[in-house]
């Protein structure tokens, strides 16, 4: 007697096995809610037909060029607009967000800045104790009237001659002299120049800058054989730590 063969339905989502196909649709319809209609409409819905992707053709790459359109014009991106023509050393400096001033040096250094706009040099004395922002004041008021500013440490020099200039030493050339970086700050039109302790500089120092801080505003430099002149419109700063306390220092 030939044996009978048996299919064995399965369930797709879970271990049962159905005795018939009917079975197996109601176990699907009643515990998965698989109802057949989403297979059957996948199954009348026409397929669209899959367009063939055409092999891509390899595209030689071109280098950039390096022309420039004449409607753009080129800067120096390694200094910020306006100092691309300042000597190294002195620069328009960034306002700090955080600085503060009292509204009446807030009136005194706007009338400071009026009377640099007119072409007049002035001279400004800070006293305060260490730490009170005497030399970042001079900072925020050039960078609050976008002046180009130079800082000048008195206490590194110890001859008269230092101020102007040093000799240098060159394989190339030889020995020459080079002028000093506050000689171009003087001659800076509406430069402002921090005097930072100049009570401390040795007294014979500070007489070859007398003339140039008072009413006179030049001085003949035997080393540089010309006169100096404050350009118009430069502002001094001299930030100093007066007092018994400070004495030595």
């Amino acid at each position: 007697m030939p044996r009978t063969q048996v299919n064995k339905l399965k369930c797709p989502y879970c271990p049962y096995e159905p005795w018939s196909e009917k079975d197996l649709d109601d176990h699907k319809k009643f515990a998965h809610g698989d109802t057949g209609e989403a297979k059957g409409e996948e199954q009348s819905r026409p397929q669209e037909p899959v367009p063939e992707t055409q092999p891509s053709e390899a595209v030689a790459e071109t280098p950039p060029t390096e022309e420039v359109s004449p409607q753009v014009e080129t800067a120096d991106l390694a200094k910020p607009e306006g100092e691309a023509e300042l000597p190294p050393g002195i620069f328009v400096p960034s306002p700090q967000p955080d600085f503060w001033v009292a509204e009446r040096v807030a009136r005194e250094l706007y009338i400071i800045g009026k009377l640099s706009d007119r072409g007049d040099a002035v001279n400004v004395k800070i006293l305060g104790p260490a730490g009170v922002g005497k030399t970042s004041l001079g900072w925020e008021f050039a960078a609050s009237f976008k002046r180009p500013c130079f800082e000048v440490h008195w206490g590194m020099y110890q001859e008269p001659s230092e101020v102007w200039g040093k000799d240098r030493l060159s394989m190339e050339t030889g020995t020459y002299y080079e002028q000093a970086r506050y000689v171009d700050a003087l001659q800076l039109p509406k430069c402002v120049i921090i005097l930072d302790e100049p009570n401390r500089c040795h007294p014979e120092v500070l007489n070859t800058n007398f003339a140039l801080w008072d009413w006179r505003r030049a001085a003949w430099v035997p080393d540089l054989r010309k006169m100096i002149r404050v350009a118009p419109g430069v502002v001094f700063f001299a930030c100093m730590n007066e007092g018994a306390e400070y004495i030595g220092t």
